[in-house]
């Protein structure tokens, strides 16, 4: 497993998609217009993406207009709204895209 860090993500997905041969890229907290033109991109080589995106609902995060391009070009199988109480979490909800 490589880790890139220190760098913009956007930069991270490039550099990883062309010099690391990856099958999956994790993200953390994914939204910004570079962000979503190099994941764009980097799906087209075969990558697989697993990312996050703070919200506090699905139709939250479907306004959102970055991750909604990245949810209409079907680069998501699913989505899955993870809630925090106390010291654990748990799945609120789960759309399938």
């Amino acid at each position: 497993m490589d880790v890139i860090q220190g760098i913009k993500k956007s930069a991270a997905i490039s550099m990883a998609t062309r010099t690391l041969n990856p099958q999956y890229i994790i993200c953390d907290e994914i939204g910004g217009k570079e962000e979503t033109d190099e994941i764009l991109s980097a799906v087209n080589t075969g990558v697989y993406f697993i990312c996050s995106a703070h919200c506090e609902s699905l139709d939250q995060l479907y306004k959102r207009p970055n991750i909604k391009i990245l949810i209409e070009n079907g680069i998501f199988e699913k989505l899955v709204l993870i809630e925090h109480k106390n010291t654990e979490f748990y799945i609120k909800d789960i759309a399938y895209v």
